[in-house]
């Protein structure tokens, strides 16, 4: 499956959740239940997942991220009013930190809003 087809199958199941449980939900909440709906669609996802951390092609410490997705994509999850840049440059971090390409951030606020991240090489 292509990075740009799963991306926006991430975020339909993240949009299903937000219509089904709707806003004022702990994080943990949407987290797991967002997992429940990759699976339901056939995707691989693992919640609180350690990802290595390389300085200089060095392991060098790891990070927990809220889901990943196929073991490509980083999604962090968030339940503010709204996003904020710092938001986006922790996701930012971690694609740098974990080498992966593709990151979702996704806040389950009033409304659900999305932000792709992607690393520059």
């Amino acid at each position: 499956m292509l990075q740009q087809d799963l991306t926006s199958r991430i975020i339909k199941a993240a949009y299903n959740v937000h219509s089904i449980l709707g806003p004022g939900f702990s994080g943990k909440t949407y987290q797991k239940s967002l997992v429940v709906e990759l699976h339901k669609m056939g995707i691989k996802a693992q919640r609180e997942t350690l990802v290595p951390i390389y300085y200089r092609s060095l392991l060098v410490d790891e990070f927990q991220v809220d889901i990943l997705v196929e073991d490509m994509i980083i999604v962090k999850l968030e339940t503010s009013e709204t996003l904020h840049l710092a938001h986006e440059e922790l996701l930012g971090n971690y694609l740098t930190a974990s080498k992966k390409n593709v990151g979702l951030l996704i806040n389950f606020g009033n409304l659900v809003e999305v932000k792709r991240k992607y690393r520059v090489n």
